[in-house]
């Protein structure tokens, strides 16, 4: 099982919130997309909703192209950074792709440690790249804009529930001069198989 919960606020307790999130359950496991629109209010808005929009329009595709294909969706907004997981609980995986300030962070048995390469979708991509690791049960992961202060221990929320730790986080780092989203993605239970042994 895989449980997401999102914590997200406005700058400065704004109403409109420059980031969005997009959770797509698929038969195979789940695709989170995180976006962080340029600036703030309804235009970065705009923005990450237009990639969250496109990701669940074409979630059968792969990160990379997803990336790609959302730049010319976004072109006439002010773009976004952007973040997308995708965790396959029959295979055990999970890939990560990003593209400006979007973090992924982990708690897991395998070493997971992906990084959002530089530039801004809705501009020229120079280039994107996707990182693919093993997931295994209890696997705990946060995915967040840099609204959120990165200045923060996972390990030390592990015992919450993914609610409370996606608003704790937000409660705890979240900065008030900017927008800011934190994902929590937890693998759960026995429904993640392992890749057997050689």
């Amino acid at each position: 099982m895989i449980e997401v919960s999102t914590a997200q606020r406005g700058i400065y307790g704004d109403r409109i919130c420059g980031d969005a999130v997009a959770v797509i359950e698929r038969p195979r496991g789940v695709l989170v997309a995180v976006a962080d629109g340029l600036g703030h209010g309804p235009l970065a808005h705009e923005a990450s909703e237009t990639f969250c929009g496109y990701v669940r329009a074409h979630h059968g595709a792969s990160l990379e192209s997803l990336i790609v294909g959302s730049t010319t969706a976004m072109s006439s907004t002010r773009g976004a950074a952007v973040g997308l997981v995708d965790i396959d609980e029959a295979e055990g995986t999970l890939e990560y792709a990003g593209v400006g300030n979007i973090e992924l962070r982990a708690v897991s048995r395998e070493r997971i440690t992906p990084v959002s390469l530089p530039g801004i979708v809705g501009t020229r991509l120079r280039r994107v790249k996707s990182f693919r690791y093993t997931v295994s049960s209890e696997d705990l992961f946060a995915v967040f804009s840099d609204g959120v202060s990165s200045r923060f221990d996972l390990e030390d929320y592990r015992s919450l529930s993914s609610r409370e730790i996606a608003e704790r986080i937000l409660s705890d780092h979240g900065k008030q001069h900017d927008d800011a989203t934190c994902v929590i993605v937890r693998v759960d239970g026995a429904d993640v198989l392992r890749p057997s042994e050689p």
